[in-house]
């Protein structure tokens, strides 16, 4: 069974660094764009992007937000914006920015699709981030990251084997992209395929020595299987060259609490806590070694705060499900959107009742089922199946009671079946909502 991955800081790390990808075709369209805009306003987006560019995330928030407000209705400050918004850590006002960016373009754009995606798949939005980067991948089949981002999230839908032929098509295309070697290791690790996940981060690891991705998985592997002095190598050069990620002490520490090293494990535990207080299984650990090495307040204090992690954690996990079965509910009425044009109309409705199932309040969900079984009446009326359609258009206000049409195309029904009671209770209706 294909093992999901967790969202640690690690992934966290590499989904921030993903946005180069659309740098390269950003700059000269934003270039054009600013020859329409005045000279504060240019002045403005172009003090936020070189902010952006260094680094500096509070002048580049500053300076996008005033050149949003001062030109609503140009891409470009919308586009930065989101940009700036997801490298600050703030993927649902990225989002925002990003879906307006969209919606001003009034087309397919690859660079906001790509931030888009990445600001979507960073706010749990799976699905949403899903459509887009497999829109991307269909414009422009040559480019790698959007096809490093859609394996990504077909591992977390443990679709495992879906997300390998991304990963190997990848490095066939781009054999120097140390990423898809390194994620092609992942999924041969969640298979147990040990010798070839090895392979995979070593090549990685080859192509960048301080990979930490790649560092931290291979240690972890080489751990397991009990070649304790290669995990050394692999753990002690990721908390060299990443000093501030709290993965890479938390493995060391774990390193030294295995071979016995109670003080060295308490130092670099201590380090992964500071550095990531919500880590549960740190806290877990560092209790334990407190306890070893006779610090027993210190180490009552760590499970208690060990307790107050785990119940958070819980809670949060709920919310992403539930944030998740939102998401795959509007995938669906999305994905039945595209039934209805294709005319399969049967299809459609599946997908919608099923989309219905998993948030059964989504007024989308219900008023896309009516909308279709409206369209799918209509189609009835014109074959002559009179009776069909009156079941179809039944059901339909009754998912969407507002809807003047549905009722209308109803009294026709009726009238083809001579239910004259049914015809007066849906003119009735008609009149109403007039």
């Amino acid at each position: 069974m294909f093992l999901k991955l967790r969202l640690t800081t690690i992934t966290i790390t590499l989904l921030v660094l993903l946005p180069a990808f659309a740098q390269a075709e950003a700059i000269p369209k934003t270039e054009a764009a600013l020859h329409v805009t005045n000279t504060a306003q240019n002045a403005l987006l172009q003090i936020g992007i070189t902010a952006l560019e260094e680094g500096d995330l509070q002048t580049a928030l500053s300076a996008l937000e005033q050149a949003v407000l001062m030109t609503p209705n140009l891409v470009e400050p919308y586009f930065w914006l989101g940009r700036a918004r997801l490298e600050a850590g703030q993927p649902a006002a990225a989002v925002e920015s990003l879906r307006r960016a969209e919606k001003l373009i009034g087309g397919f754009d690859q660079r906001i699709a790509y931030e888009l995606g990445l600001a979507l798949m960073r706010s749990g939005d799976l699905n949403a981030a899903r459509l887009r980067f497999e829109a991307i991948i269909k414009a422009n089949p040559a480019a790698p990251l959007p096809k490093l981002n859609l394996g990504w999230i077909l591992m977390q839908e443990d679709q495992g084997g879906e997300a390998l032929e991304l990963f190997e098509a990848v490095t066939i295309e781009h054999p120097d992209n140390d990423l898809a070697h390194y994620y092609a290791g992942r999924v041969h690790e969640g298979n147990a395929r040990f010798e070839e996940a090895a392979a995979a981060y070593e090549r990685a690891l080859t192509l960048s020595p301080y990979l930490l991705q790649a560092l931290v998985a291979l240690g972890k592997l080489e751990m397991a299987r009990g070649d304790l002095n290669r995990a050394r190598t692999l753990f002690e050069r990721s908390v060299v060259h990443h000093p501030q990620v709290a993965d890479a002490h938390l493995q060391l520490g774990l390193l030294e609490l295995r071979e016995g090293n109670l003080d060295a494990a308490v130092n670099e535990l201590e380090r992964a806590v500071t550095l990531d207080p919500t880590n549960e299984t740190t806290r877990y650990h560092l209790g334990s070694v407190y306890a070893r090495v006779g610090r027993f307040a210190e180490s009552q204090l760590a499970f208690e705060r060990f307790d107050n992690t785990r119940i958070n954690a819980v809670e949060v996990e709920r919310t992403i499900r539930r944030s998740r079965a939102e998401s795959h509910a509007e995938f669906l009425v999305r994905r039945a959107q595209q039934e209805i044009e294709a005319g399969n109309w049967e299809a459609a409705q599946a997908t919608l009742a099923e989309s219905i199932a998993l948030e059964p309040t989504n007024p989308e969900a219900l008023k896309s089922l009516s909308t279709t079984l409206r369209q799918y009446a209509q189609v009835l009326l014109a074959e002559s199946s009179f009776s069909r359609a009156v079941e179809v258009l039944e059901t339909a206000v009754n998912l969407w009671a507002s809807e003047i049409k549905s009722w209308e195309l109803l009294v026709t029904a009726y009238r083809a079946v001579g239910d004259a009671a049914g015809t007066e209770r849906a003119l009735e209706r008609v009149r109403a909502l007039r």
